[in-house]
């Protein structure tokens, strides 16, 4: 046994012990904070903050955790939010707006280890952070949360720049203008419609990614054991990545004709349709294995194609799969 194991072993061992000590004792188990305190489930307040008439913003700093996020657009064309937060010390929770910054905080109220099932009570805290945004322009809006899903549907918006960070959970945009998007998660998915950006990154694993409607000069999507599928979209230049998943395109617009498309993955099929473009507006480059090759559903009984007519780079890459390739019949 590893050094890391035998670690991991008695942590969980004690946590173990000490939710049944916790329970025996009449709790809901207990939670250790960054300073290693220990901290009973019963120690825990419930902290709430409504206000829909805030001073005006153009940038927002969202820092929590285990906590989920929501933009929504404003009813009556004022800046609001909701927060519920289930905390320790309330000196420890920072809602405000400062230098024209919506800035929410909570997470020195963060545990480092848990074993605390109140949860599952009744009664348990239920735990949210909703802003409300009138439509404007707004500088940045960064969001870092974990365990915890981060929505937003402001359509009405045009942000300069948009960071969405979390674990083991879902991001969703519904709606959104913006300069630069980066998007993380992991465990999760990833679902973008109705948007546009200047670039678009998004990174998340064993989940899958689905954009629709979007419109980017640069789109890079990565994923492993997730599927991805864009539509109806349009950009320049596309990288598509994943692993033991399959990869779809379909109704692409392309913004250029000289952009760059990559659509990479192994042990998952591959589904290219551009039916409004002929195949001589694409340099080709399709590989497999084990599988085949097909053009407008004809197959090529190979696992290997390329052109070398186009000014569109179009690269292909699995394994194990077919690739399907679709263009304008002549």
């Amino acid at each position: 046994m590893t050094k890391w194991m035998k670690a991991a072993f008695i942590c969980l061992l004690t946590g173990a012990a000490l939710f049944v000590a916790g329970s025996m004792l009449g709790g809901s188990g207990i939670s250790i904070n960054q300073n290693l305190k220990v901290i009973s489930a019963d120690d825990y307040k419930h902290y709430t903050y409504e206000n829909k008439e805030l001073e005006v913003f153009r940038a927002v700093d969202i820092d929590v955790s285990n906590v989920p996020v929501t933009f929504l657009p404003s009813e009556n064309g004022k800046y609001g939010v909701e927060v519920s937060f289930r905390i320790v010390n309330e000196d420890d929770v920072r809602v405000e707006v400062k230098n024209k910054k919506l800035i929410i905080d909570n997470r020195k109220n963060m545990f480092w280890m848990s074993w605390d099932f109140s949860f599952m009570k009744e009664d348990a805290i239920e735990e949210y952070v909703i802003v409300y945004l009138p439509a404007g322009e707004y500088e940045d809006i960064v969001v870092e949360t974990s365990n915890a899903a981060i929505e937003m549907d402001v359509s009405e918006l045009r942000i300069k720049e948009l960071e969405l960070n979390s674990s083991n959970a879902p991001i969703k945009i519904l709606g959104a203008k913006c300069g630069e998007i980066a998007l993380d998660t992991s465990n999760a998915s990833v679902e973008l419609k109705n948007v546009e950006s200047d670039r678009l990154t998004l990174d998340t694993s064993n989940g899958p990614v689905m954009l629709e409607k979007v419109m980017a000069p640069v789109i890079k999507a990565e994923t492993s054991n997730g599927k991805i599928e864009i539509l109806d979209s349009g950009f320049k230049n596309l990288v598509a990545d994943t692993s033991n998943s399959g990869i779809t395109l379909k109704e692409p617009h392309l913004l250029s004709e000289d952009g760059e498309i990559s659509l990479i993955t192994s042990n998952g099929e591959i589904s290219a349709d551009f039916r409004e473009y002929e195949e001589g507006d694409f340099k080709v480059r399709a590989d497999t294995s084990n599988a085949d090759i097909y053009i407008n559903d004809i197959s090529l009984e190979k696992d290997d194609y390329v052109t070398k007519k186009g000014k569109v780079i179009l690269k292909l890459d699995t394994s194990n799969q077919n690739i399907y390739l679709n263009f304008m019949e002549k």
